[in-house]
């Protein structure tokens, strides 16, 4: 070859290199782009990753805290519903709970057959007058609108009809809540019969000590009063006399016991023995019964 076509194929090979090392500079500026893009993308979702995992990381622990609060709210729930159902299966008093928008019984503690001789079992699913409460009396009583407004409601001396057929005067109160969107009435019945007992034989003994504190205050008036009218003899005032100190000495007696009685009621009576003239105590009578 010639001279002149060695220096043009020199020429062409270093136009070519020196067009390859501009591309090379070209790409290598694309290719450290490219990377300081991927690492800003690397970086940015690096960050996005990190911020993720941390409010997973305060969702999981805010969860974990809400899953622990409401299982304490459970166990306290639980244990206020055993609670409650210890208390409603001890009670001294017969309990009822019914539907209240159908008066029916859904539910009665082990009391009930003490009092009225009903099971569980026989009592759900029936309306109160189907066990012998009088349809026009409890059953309408617990269901009227006092019940309703208060909430609560009670009623004295209403009569119940044993499972035998004897008859049972009972205080009834009667609450009325909602459970679960459901009208409920809880009914706590408690016989008073023997309440009922006590107070008649109260009112006798009062209609009794009445009548016996009247009878020596009026011959303590009547024989004074006669003693101080004015003719009276000397000696028959007397008499009269005496029988006022008579009565009064009764009267005082009669508070005694009275008192005796308080006391007894309270555990603080003092018995004392001491002698009686019982003959005494006769003629005493028989002169209160002639007087």
């Amino acid at each position: 070859k010639t001279v002149g076509a060695l220096l043009k194929e020199a020429t062409k090979t270093a136009t070519e290199k020196e067009k390859r090392a501009a591309e090379l500079v070209v790409a290598n500026k694309e290719l450290l782009r490219y990377r300081e893009h991927l690492e800003k993308l690397v970086a940015d979702r690096t960050s996005e990753l990190q911020k993720a995992n941390m409010d997973l990381t305060t969702e999981l622990t805010e969860r974990k805290t809400v899953d622990g609060r409401l299982r304490e709210s459970e166990e306290r729930l639980k244990n206020s519903e055993s609670r409650y159902r210890r208390l409603f299966e001890t009670a001294q008093d017969a309990i009822l709970i019914l539907n209240g928008d159908t008066g029916q019984i859904i539910d009665a503690n082990p009391f009930i057959k003490d009092l009225l001789g009903y099971s569980t079992e026989e009592l759900l699913g029936k309306n109160l007058w189907e066990i012998g409460a009088p349809k026009d009396t409890l059953a309408s009583k617990i269901s009227n609108q006092q019940l309703y407004q208060n909430g609560y409601v009670r009623y004295e001396h209403l009569p119940l009809v044993a499972k035998d057929g004897h008859q049972i005067d009972v205080e009834v109160v009667a609450n009325a809540y909602l459970v679960d969107h459901t009208n409920i009435i809880q009914c706590n019945i408690r016989d008073i019969t023997e309440r009922k007992k006590a107070e008649q034989l109260k009112d006798d003994f009062i209609g009794m000590v009445s009548h016996e504190l009247k009878t020596p205050i009026t011959i303590i008036i009547g024989a004074v009063l006669t003693a101080l009218t004015e003719g009276v003899p000397r000696e028959e005032a007397q008499l009269l006399l005496q029988d006022a100190v008579s009565s009064a000495e009764s009267l005082a007696d009669i508070v005694d016991n009275l008192l005796e009685l308080s006391r007894a009621q309270a555990n603080r009576l003092d018995i004392k023995k001491m002698p009686v003239d019982i003959s005494a105590m006769v003629v005493k009578a028989m002169e209160r019964l002639r007087d």
